[in-house]
């Protein structure tokens, strides 16, 4: 026996949503989220400080008093 064709609104909580977990799909490997590419002009905080570590490492301390 065929089973009878029931529109969405018309079904329970529960058999809509394995209704629309069927119809859903994955992105795959493929990632949707839009990426921004930096400037390279624009001038970056973090960059600055990532420089000043590696120049002076945090066992390395010096203090100059006059």
């Amino acid at each position: 026996m065929a089973k009878k064709f029931v529109s969405v609104e018309k079904l329970s909580k529960k058999a809509k949503k394995a209704y629309y977990n069927e119809q859903r799909s994955t992105w795959g490997v493929a990632n949707p989220a839009t990426k921004v590419v930096e400037s390279k002009k624009a001038y970056n905080r973090k960059k600055q400080k990532q420089s000043d570590r590696k120049e002076f490492p945090n066992d390395c301390f010096f203090v100059i008093s006059y």
